[in-house]
């Protein structure tokens, strides 16, 4: 694959992210992707025939000037097509998971460009595949394995490749191996677009109709237990709905669990289930509508941001249990968003905004809306601006040895035992 490009771009991306399916992960590297080639930057998307065709940003899936360099890394260490580069070219490279980060350092190594930084964008907080010893039970290979990959995180830290979504991500990776990231702050991602200002008759019209029609909205992969929290919120809607019968509710989202989340709904009269709306997976741009049309945002942090940014009451939930526990609104959060801390019933928090007034309700959603602001500030050149300085790869030849070793162990286990990677 060449660069036919006369000129050379004033920056080169390589997104070493498989899939785009729905998720927060996901619509952040196809927004960056989008202004990287709205400036007329070089695009690289490293990825599968598969993905392309399954990808759920097709604007990202069909559009020619995305480079798609096919890879096979499966059981495979990381077979790829050729993909050339330019002297003078700045290349700015992320992966999320540690394996992924390995295998992609051999770009690095080959590549005689002007520049090339590559970051570990840690999205999660645990599951092995981000802490791949997590994948072995038994003590020996746990310990042996978490040796191997303490290093290379000492390594990582220290030349300055970790980058993550939130704090409790950074964290967690600190926690977990006793490395120490120095200035976190500086190294959590903002939003790429910019949020948009309040429209405040069609706020103002919001807080009014309440009594007719107050539709809650909830956005998360249908992902458990990590997300479970969306079985707790049906029953909070099933005891609720009697006493409001304006009540109605949005889930949007796709995932394995759709199953039991319908069967939790079948459980439901058939009238509550009538105002329970199952729209699938959306766009960002079609779940802003959905936030928009909505009068009370309940779930997990990327969702949570996404809806208060809308002018949304935004309730923030539990992660890892099918209780509908709520930590309170947005703006009243100081810390973490990312807990799994018992919280309270949301019950109380429902009805507490059911029953404000409209001068109460527009005063929660500008709190909640300015906490949004605050907290995902829009920078879409913050990955141009980053040099970690480093020359060359950060993983040794032994490490990629081993590391080859280790992929291949949790292929197989996920072949043959079917291994969660996301939860544990």
């Amino acid at each position: 694959m060449e660069n036919t490009k006369a000129n050379t771009p004033a920056h080169t991306l390589i997104i070493n992210y498989a899939g785009l399916q729905p998720g927060g992960v996901e619509t952040y590297f196809s927004d960056l992707m989008k202004y990287s080639l709205d400036r007329g930057y070089r695009v690289v998307w490293i990825t599968t025939p598969s993905c392309v065709q399954n990808a759920f940003y097709r604007e990202i899936a069909d559009d020619p000037r995305v480079e798609k360099l096919f890879a096979k890394m499966g059981r495979h260490w990381f077979r790829h097509e050729p993909l050339c580069f330019t002297p003078m070219e700045n290349v700015t490279m992320l992966s999320c998971e540690p394996l992924h980060f390995m295998r992609a350092e051999s770009l690095r190594e080959k590549a005689n460009v002007n520049s090339f930084h590559h970051f570990l964008v840690l999205p999660h907080y645990t599951g092995s595949a981000y802490y791949p010893e997590r994948l072995f039970n038994w003590r020996f290979l746990k310990a042996f394995w978490y040796r191997y990959m303490k290093k290379l995180a000492c390594k990582w830290v220290e030349a300055d490749c970790i980058r993550a979504f939130s704090l409790k991500h950074l964290d967690a990776y600190e926690e977990n191996y006793g490395v120490t990231i120095p200035d976190k702050t500086s190294k959590i991602l903002g939003r790429i677009e910019q949020i948009a200002p309040i429209d405040k008759a069609a706020l103002a019209e919001r807080a009014s109709q309440r009594n007719e029609n107050f539709t809650i909205v909830t956005c998360a992969r249908f992902d458990f237990p990590h997300k479970a929290y969306l079985l707790g919120l049906i029953d909070s809607y099933g005891a609720l709905k009697p006493k409001y019968p304006q009540l109605k509710l949005v889930v949007v989202g796709y995932g394995k669990g759709e199953a039991a989340l319908r069967e939790k709904i079948a459980v439901l009269p058939e009238q509550m289930q009538r105002d329970i709306v199952l729209p699938g997976a959306l766009s960002m741009e079609q779940l802003k509508k959905q936030f928009r049309q909505g009068h009370l945002n309940v779930g997990l942090a990327g969702a949570i941001l996404d809806g208060a940014a809308c002018a949304l009451p935004s309730l923030l939930t539990r992660h890892y249990t099918d209780l509908c526990e709520t930590y309170g609104f947005l703006s009243d959060i100081s810390g973490n968003l990312l807990r799994e801390d018992p919280g309270h019933d949301s019950l109380s928090y429902i009805e507490r905004v059911l029953n404000m007034s409209d001068e109460d309700y527009i005063l929660q959603c500008r709190r909640d809306y300015q906490a949004a602001r605050s907290r995902r500030k829009s920078d879409p050149d913050y990955f141009f601006r980053q040099n970690n300085g480093v020359c060359g790869s950060v993983v040794n030849a032994m490490q990629t040895r081993l590391g080859k070793i280790l992929n291949l162990c949790g292929y197989l286990k996920y072949r043959l035992w079917g291994a969660e990677g996301y939860n544990n």
